[in-house]
């Protein structure tokens, strides 16, 4: 080994390259495959990691909101509520699991992810003002 040269090639174009130059297109081709599965499915891990989290996130939110909703029910009664707020809790109490874009459009009339989230924050406002959560 003393008397002889050797070539680390560390990227996989480099490879890729050096591969075709020799001729061993059939060896280029089966790496660049396996490249391009691994990429895919980095990709879909991905996205699916990031779409646990989102749910996960939503699933938080909505329990918190369901605490909210039970504080100022007992505390205020759902009457005295405002038809907007008693709305969207019987909404949320009927669609525990749906998000706020979807609570949105099961709304009549259909109300924008904006609106509901409105609705949350004045409903958690109320449930802080009664010191719930505390």
């Amino acid at each position: 080994r003393r008397s002889s040269y050797m070539v680390y090639l560390k990227s996989g174009a480099s490879i890729l390259e050096f591969l075709a130059w020799t001729g061993a297109h059939q060896a280029a081709l089966s790496m660049e495959e396996e490249r391009v599965v691994k990429s895919v499915r980095n990709d879909v891990n991905r996205m699916i990691n990031a779409e646990m989290a989102n749910q996960a996130k939503a699933a938080g939110a909505a329990v918190d909101q369901i605490y909210a909703i039970r504080a100022v029910v007992e505390h205020y009664g759902m009457e005295n509520l405002p038809p907007a707020l008693q709305d969207f809790i019987r909404l949320r109490v009927t669609y525990p699991e749906a998000s706020l874009k979807e609570l949105g459009q099961r709304a009549t009339p259909p109300l924008s992810k904006s609106a509901v989230y409105h609705r949350v924050r004045r409903l958690e406002s109320m449930a802080r003002e009664i010191g719930a959560g505390e």
